[in-house]
């Protein structure tokens, strides 16, 4: 080098020492040494170098020196680079989804990741939430939760309902969808967690109002009544004593009927309250009153050890009017809950009418003579019948509510009362009733004017007037109809709320499915049929196409496709990647279909379409174009990351500059293929070919020149070969040709042809024609010249330094 400071200049300063440092290293006879490093070239670029440096051998086996190449590997650093950001974006999709997202290591239940949601939810930060084990948010003895992961871990359930612990120590209710995902080289449970406390909450809600009403409405007994409504509020959370109160509508004094949890010490002193005491003027101002029990000014001392902590006051009315009261209590909490205080006041709604009626009901039995009395001060719909079915007397609700006068009323048929379908069927209920084989009827009664108003109506026998009767009271459930209604209607939507819930996971984990069946791809077309299969589960019933760009084109092609995305008369050819000018894009096939770009870096590369039907509702075509965008963004990652994978792979066997395979290729290709005519007793011809005075060439036209004349003759060898022989550039002029099943008769004519035809080519160059080379060319055949790769490529290498010895423009054949 006449410039002993040139390559310190133009290495990278942040290379320079590593690379002083290995040329300083002492001399290796057996090693191939490797180094990757930076150079700044003239105009201030900055390329990255491949350094190679073998060692090589003479046929004796005696070390001769080194071979060493330097290889501009820029374009792959650059891809490398790419692959890293694309590990960044799917990085960032688990990241940025505002789904619950947790890593569970199904073997030793540690938590090994979690996305921001799932910080936010339980109220951990990263550092700490990934330190913990599961047990630490599910409540469930650690027996069970390994029970429950390997049942996700075998995919036997993928759906789970949990009590999850925040930081906080506040329990969730959760729903998890977990499934197996292969991770950092190990078997992961990948789980979503939605939460789905409120829900919980106003299920229990319907639920303990629907089995309230059920059970009162069943009961005819006022203290069995409030002994069910108390049993029902002491089963709400922290709620663990307690009493209700009647209240004397004369003194106006309140008097405990029922109550549980409370010693008989206190019950002495809180079992009756005056009219004029400060309890009772508290609760008769009609507003729950919810406090802190110690709080209250009127408990005396010797109270407080009972170690009541909250107390809830409920005013229990009926039209306006205070009848009962509710009072509560809690030993473990400090307040009670806003769900739990909504439940309360749903309750004590509920139940003012129930405590009328069933004190109607037994003051009807006990004192059946005032009964016409007690008729008029209900609601209720009340009834005196002859046993032959004929009316004697109503109350003022039943001319108020059918529309009849009291005279039309009297000595009609009471199942005249009822719609003409279905008098028989009152008939047999009314007698089942009378021998006690059922307790109420459900039938409608008819108004004058022909409308129905639901009702509920009980009976019992006695005597009126001296004469065997039945008392029959009917009950206008038209609120309670509303009510159930009103429930199914809320179940109905709860049912849908779920679905959809179940949908948009089953869809998350297809898509989970999908993405890890990508990654597992080796190339483009094995990722075509993934993505035809899984679009095939994400939207059954659909047909559409995957399209993608031609390279260095605007056009694009289908490459696979789903459903009946064909079955409009045109069918798709075999082979993918081919031009269908039928199938190719326009504005006008665009009507009904949806159409998402597959982008990456700015750049769109191909395009999924989908047809639909244009009469689908509204919600489906949002939950296709949420699938599409999703599944696009997943396509684009997976499918840019293989055509790299590719390119990359396509550039380390391939020379830049002739479109040969190069020497690499070579040196893995040729041992293969010697031992496959080995074990087959075939012949292998080897080519060895160098250009005759090409530095020569370059002096007298340049570098640019040189580069012309060799990208022609690797077109030129390109077309000379076979399909099974293959064509390498070995390095600088020098080529290798290697022609399996090939004589040494025939390789010798072979190699006599592409000399010839090297004599004719044509370079033109910067308008004019370059001169013509000619070339010489060394022969070896396998495995008269040498059994091994090596020794065969030295043979013929020697037969073309013979043939340079002896002139050029020849061929020579290695002598055995």
């Amino acid at each position: 080098m006449d410039d002993p400071g040139l390559l310190k200049r133009i290495i990278h300063a942040d290379d320079r020492k590593r690379v002083m440092d290995h040329l300083r290293l002492p001399p290796d006879h057996f090693s191939t040494h490797e180094l990757q490093f930076r150079i700044i070239r003239q105009n201030g670029d900055e390329r990255w170098i491949g350094h190679v440096c073998q060692p090589v051998y003479d046929i004796a086996g005696e070390w001769l020196g080194y071979r060493a190449s330097n290889r501009d590997i820029t374009e792959r650093k650059q891809a490398e680079a790419v692959l890293a950001q694309s590990e960044t974006f799917y990085r960032a999709m688990f990241e940025k989804n505002r789904a619950v997202k947790l890593l569970i290591d199904p073997q030793h239940g540690t938590i090994i990741d979690a996305n921001q949601a799932a910080c936010d939810f339980y109220g951990y930060d990263r550092a700490t939430f990934c330190t913990l084990h599961i047990c630490a948010i599910n409540i469930l003895p650690p027996e069970q939760i390994y029970q429950e992961m390997h049942q996700a871990l075998i995919e036997q359930r993928i759906f789970f309902e949990f009590r999850h612990r925040l930081k906080s120590g506040e329990i969730r209710d959760v729903e998890v969808y977990s499934s197996p995902i292969e991770m950092y080289g190990r078997t992961l449970l990948f789980s979503i967690v939605h939460d789905v406390s409120k829900r919980k909450r106003a299920e229990q809600s319907l639920q303990v109002q629907h089995q309230l009403t059920t059970m009162l409405s069943n009961t005819s007994d006022l203290t069995e009544g409030l002994n069910l409504v108390l049993d029902t509020v002491l089963q709400l959370e922290g709620v663990d004593c307690g009493g209700i109160y009647l209240v004397d509508q004369q003194q106006g004094s309140l008097d405990l009927v029922v109550h549980r949890g409370l010693s008989e010490c206190f019950l002495d002193q809180v079992s009756h309250i005056e009219a004029d005491a400060p309890q009772a003027e508290t609760v008769k101002t009609g507003r729950p009153i919810y406090q802190s029990y110690t709080a209250f000014p009127f408990v005396p001392s010797q109270r407080r050890h009972e170690d009541v902590r909250a107390v809830a006051i409920l005013p229990i009315k009926h039209h306006q009017k205070l009848i009962a009261v509710l009072n509560l209590g809690s030993h473990s909490l400090d307040a009670f809950s806003l769900p739990t205080r909504e439940l309360l006041e749903a309750i004590a709604a509920q139940i003012g009418s129930t405590i009328v009626r069933i004190t109607t009901e037994v003051a009807l039995k006990r004192n059946q003579h005032n009964l016409q009395t007690l008729f008029n001060t209900l609601d209720d719909l009340l009834f005196i019948v002859r046993m032959d079915g004929t009316l004697i007397h109503v109350n003022a609700a039943v001319e108020q509510h059918l529309g009849y006068t009291r005279e039309e009323l009297l000595c009609r048929r009471v199942v005249d009362m009822h719609p003409p379908e279905h008098r028989q069927e009152v008939l047999s209920i009314f007698q089942d009733m009378i021998n006690g084989k059922k307790t109420f009827c459900l039938v409608p009664l008819m108004t004058k004017t022909g409308e129905l108003i639901p009702v509920e109506t009980r009976i019992v026998t006695g005597i009126w007037d001296g004469q065997d009767v039945i008392c029959g009271i009917s009950r206008d459930i038209t609120e309670r109809k509303k009510a159930e209604l009103a429930l199914q209607r809320a179940n109905e939507r709860l049912a849908q709320g779920n679905e959809r819930l179940r949908q948009q996971n089953q869809d998350m984990l297809l898509l989970n499915d999908m993405s890890d069946q990508l990654q597992a791809c080796t190339n483009v077309k094995d990722a075509y049929t993934v993505i035809a299969g899984s679009a095939t589960q994400l939207f059954a019933g659909l047909s559409g196409t995957l399209y993608i760009r031609q390279q260095e084109t605007t056009r694009f092609v289908a490459v696979t496709h789903w459903g009946d995305a064909w079955n409009n008369g045109v069918a798709l050819e075999q082979s993918l990647g081919q031009m269908h000018q039928a199938h190719s894009m326009t504005l006008s096939s665009a009507r009904h279909r949806l159409c998402v770009p597959l982008v990456m870096q700015g750049e769109t590369f191909g395009i999924i379409h989908l047809d639909h039907d244009p009469a689908a509702v509204p919600e489906h075509r949002h939950r296709w174009q949420q699938l599409a965008n999703t599944m696009g963004r997943q396509i684009a990652l997976a499918l840019h990351n293989l055509m790299l994978r590719e390119k990359l792979q396509q550039q380390a066997i391939q020379d830049p500059l002739t479109g040969l395979y190069n020497r690499r290729y070579l040196d893995e290709m040729l041992p293969r293929e010697l031992l496959r005519a080995a074990r087959q007793h075939q012949p292998v011809g080897v080519i060895m070919l160098d250009i005759d005075h090409f530095k020569r060439f370059n002096d007298t036209y340049g570098h640019d020149a040189g580069d012309v004349l060799l990208r022609a003759i690797g077109g030129f060898l390109r077309t000379s070969i076979r399909g099974d022989d293959i064509a390498c550039r070995y390095g600088g002029e020098e080529f290798t040709l290697v022609l399996p099943g090939t004589s040494l008769q025939h390789t010798r004519q072979r190699a006599e042809d592409l000399r010839a035809g090297i004599r004719t080519i044509v370079v033109p160059y910067q308008g004019q024609t370059l001169h013509p080379v000619t070339a010489s060319l060394g022969v070896a055949i396998f495995a008269d010249h040498g059994d091994n790769a090596d020794a065969l490529i030295k043979a013929a290498d020697q037969a073309l330094y013979q043939a340079k010895r002896n002139g050029r423009d020849q061929v020579v054949v290695q002598t055995p």
